[in-house]
């Protein structure tokens, strides 16, 4: 009779056992995926500060959407269809406030053909880190 017992008791016991070892399992994978998440995310802000201190925040728009200096230029030319965007450089500002920016952009002018523009501008950062022109000048 006792041994019927213990034949009863121990799949239970391992069953039980089993249960454990596996939510123990789930636990540590989920505690070392918080931990990958959470350096992940570490490194991801410290490439964003860094992308603040060199004012590339300001010559990308976010997901590749086009800048407020771009849209600002566009706004002026004759044909905002035609613009295209060269480059553009990106400083911080000798006094600290903002960035200094030259962008070389093409675009049409009235007699159809195309020409090339550089604009210098003052940038600086809005609330929620967006980038916003504060002044430009067209140069020709």
């Amino acid at each position: 009779m006792i041994g019927c017992a213990v034949m009863a008791l121990v799949p239970m016991f391992l069953l039980v056992g089993g249960v454990s070892y596996c939510s123990n399992q789930s636990a540590e994978k989920e505690r070392i995926a918080a931990q990958e998440a959470a350096a992940q995310a570490k490194v991801d802000e410290e490439r964003y500060q860094e992308s603040v201190r060199t004012g590339q925040v300001c010559a990308d728009g976010p997901n590749d959407a086009v800048t407020a200096l771009e849209l600002n230029v566009q706004r002026r030319l004759k044909d905002p269809g035609s613009y295209h965007h060269l480059g553009t450089v990106i400083r911080p500002a000798e006094n600290g406030r903002g960035y200094d920016a030259l962008m070389r952009y093409r675009s049409r002018n009235s007699f159809g053909g195309y020409v090339t523009g550089t604009v210098a501008a003052k940038l600086y950062l809005a609330e929620r880190n967006v980038c916003e022109v504060a002044s430009f000048d067209v140069i020709d």
